[in-house]
Parts: structure tokens; sequence; C-alpha cells
């Protein structure tokens, strides 16, 4: 769960570079020694790489510094509080192993210690079924709720760090960045990533898609790509083609990245099936 409590408030939009740490500050020196220095050091290359994409985006700067450390320390803080667990059956039992429902886990002993419940408001009916702890309470308005599982994205998180600091959220400011397929293409190339196969927005860089097919099949290198909306899920309306005219009449129908289909992946192999693909997620 990410809080909406605003960290320190970072330099003005108008300073050229990051301003100079308080040396007396709390954190910023004394007990964290060279930790610290590592902390800010590595902090002034986040922003000094990120801050024109961060300011375009609408990012308050008071956000920065959080979104730093959660990218950096890797954390994921949805399940600090309660998270949720599929359900499989048995594999002794005599139907088909598989998922037969979720169910909610509190994950932290000490979280949310106060005399009432904490009310929590959620649109996910994997949440409201199972949360039966004692430590929370389900409410239907998100007014009064001291946690927000939300299922549509959150866009106003300035309103709720002024109105409503104490709440806990399962989002985090400009998410978008990570969970759109243009936008993670984007942030993969800016920072110059290796991990992410060649990825084009077919509405923005048809050329460049075109060129680079255009060389690979001159090189005799594999062509196959996968075509996707940016803003769907699912694989929903997804092709895979090694045909360019087929390529590009997909964005006749809705925005769509192009990816390089990666044709020689990692398999998982199951005793029922042999060799799959598979994926890696995390709610």
């Amino acid at each position: 769960m990410s809080t909406t409590n605003p960290p320190p408030a970072a330099p003005s939009p108008a300073a050229p570079s990051p301003a100079a740490p308080d040396p007396a500050a709390p954190g910023m020196n004394g007990d964290g020694g060279a930790g610290d220095r590592e902390q800010l050091e590595g902090y002034a290359e986040f922003e000094a790489l990120h801050a024109a994409a961060l300011q375009a985006a609408g990012l308050p700067r008071i956000y920065w510094k959080s979104l730093h450390r959660k990218i950096h320390d890797e954390v994921f803080d949805a399940g600090e509080v309660f998270g949720i667990v599929q359900i499989h059956s048995d594999s002794d039992s005599d139907s088909a192993p598989g998922i037969i429902g979720s169910k909610v886990v509190v994950t932290r002993a000490s979280g949310l210690q106060t005399d009432d419940p904490d009310r929590v408001y959620s649109e996910l009916s994997q949440v409201s079924n199972n949360l039966t702890h004692p430590r929370f309470k389900l409410t239907d308005d998100q007014d009064e709720a001291d946690v927000i599982w939300a299922y549509n994205h959150i866009k106003d998180f300035r309103t709720l760090s002024e109105l409503r600091p104490h709440v806990l959220l399962n989002q985090f400011p400009c998410e978008s960045l990570l969970t759109v397929k243009d936008c993670l293409s984007a942030v993969s190339r800016r920072v110059k990533s290796d991990w992410l196969p060649l990825t084009f927005n077919l509405q923005t860089e048809l050329p460049q898609f075109i060129r680079c097919f255009q060389t690979r099949a001159q090189r005799g290198e594999d062509n196959h790509w996968i075509c996707k909306p940016w803003n769907l899920a699912r694989g929903l309306d997804t092709h895979i083609s090694n045909n360019l005219n087929c390529l590009i009449r997909q964005r006749e129908s809705t925005p769509k990245v192009v990816c390089k289909y990666v044709e020689d992946p990692v398999l998982f192999r199951r005793e029922e099936v042999g060799l799959v693909k598979f994926d890696v997620r995390f709610m």
C-alpha cells in the first residue's frame, strides 16, 4: 500500500540542479554515514536523468524522492498491510489442479494499529468477499476509508495528499509510466535498457519501425513482431506477424505498439503439457 503522506519537499522547479542536502537534516548525515551519501548521490542521478519526463508527466516534486526510493529499493508495498493470494486445488485430489479461489491475508502483524478497525474501501470482489480480519472493516463510502484498494486509476493524488494524508492506497502517482506499454517503452529507451525488446509506437514511430523492419530483412534476421494495443490487456487484439503490410494495417483499429517477438524464450516444463511460456506477475 502506498501512503499519500508526501515526503520532504524537493528543490523548487526553477532550480537548475538538485539543491545540496543539509548535513544537519535527519537521515542526511550522522548515523546513516556512507549509506545516506550513496542514497543522495543516487537520487541526484535519478533527478538529473528523469526530471524532464517527470515534469512533463505532471508529477509534483514532492513525490520524486519517494518514487526514487521505491524503484531503487524495489519496494512493492501494496502488500505491507494485506495482500491477495490464489488458492489452488490439491494435487492429490480427484479433480485437475487449478485455481479455485482467492484469499486475503494480513502480511504485517503490526500494521494499522488503532483502537477501531480501519475502514477499507475496495472495488474488487476478491477483497470485499475475503477480507475478514478483525483489524479491518469494509465500507462503501470512499470518503471515510482509511485504506483505498481501487480498481480504476486514481488521478487526484494531490487532493488526497493534502486533505487525507493518512489514507493508504494501492497505487502511486504516474505508475502508468510502467504499466502502459508505450510509456514503458519510452522509459526503457531513455535509460538505455537492454532487457526490453525493440518496441515502436505505431502511431508516432511508424517511419522508424518501417526502417528497422527493412534493415532486419536485408540482413536476413528474424522479423516476427507482436502487435498489441498499448491500453488493453489479456491478449485482446494481439497479433504476431512477419508481414510488414499486415503489421502496418493493425494501427487502423486501435493505438498499438509493435514489439520484436522473442523467438527463443525461456520455457517452463509442466508435467501435463511439456514446455510452456510463462510470466511473473505481482498484485
